[in-house]
């Protein structure tokens, strides 16, 4: 056996084992029944790649709504800290407001606290709404006292910002 052939053989035992300890796994050859030393990456087809923490306990739906609560509660003091004077309706942007459901126009704010609103978003993000998540709080039917107000524009009066 020459030495690169001895080389070659090693890098492909090395790699094999790692290429499936790594979560890939080997197609079968159909021709021999065998490995034909190409590797397909298994991850799920529409989800990001599952991480190797542990799948939290399913929460109650009493837990799950104390979080909701707690997240817009943080949400709602946020909106009000950053309640500064508006002079034009262009001062004003609309924001998503509604705690661990963020698809939906439910307020406004000054443009110029953007950076405030997004630190605050980030905060309840990896903090109450993370755990709703986790907790797969989802599958109950919570309430929430903040409403959709898609197609509202923003507007200042009376130096507040506000949707209309």
């Amino acid at each position: 056996m020459t030495k690169t052939t001895c080389l070659g053989l090693l890098a492909a035992t090395i790699a094999v084992p790692a290429a499936v300890a790594c979560g890939e796994t080997q197609k079968p050859d159909p021709a021999t029944g065998g490995s034909s030393g190409t590797t397909v990456v298994a991850h799920p087809p529409n989800g990001p790649v599952p991480s190797a923490t542990p799948a939290a306990a399913k929460l109650e739906a009493g837990d799950c709504q104390k979080l909701l609560d707690d997240a817009q509660s943080a949400m709602d003091a946020e909106r009000i800290a950053v309640d500064k004077e508006c002079k034009t309706d262009d001062d004003c942007m609309t924001v998503n407001a509604i705690a661990c459901d963020f698809k939906c126009v439910s307020a406004s704010i000054p443009k110029n606290e953007t950076k405030d609103w997004e630190d605050n978003l980030k905060q309840v993000n990896t903090g109450s709404c993370q755990k709703f998540i986790e907790g797969d709080c989802g599958r109950h039917t919570l309430t929430n006292p903040a409403t959709c107000k898609d197609g509202a524009k923003p507007y200042c009066q009376a130096g507040h910002c506000l949707l209309k």
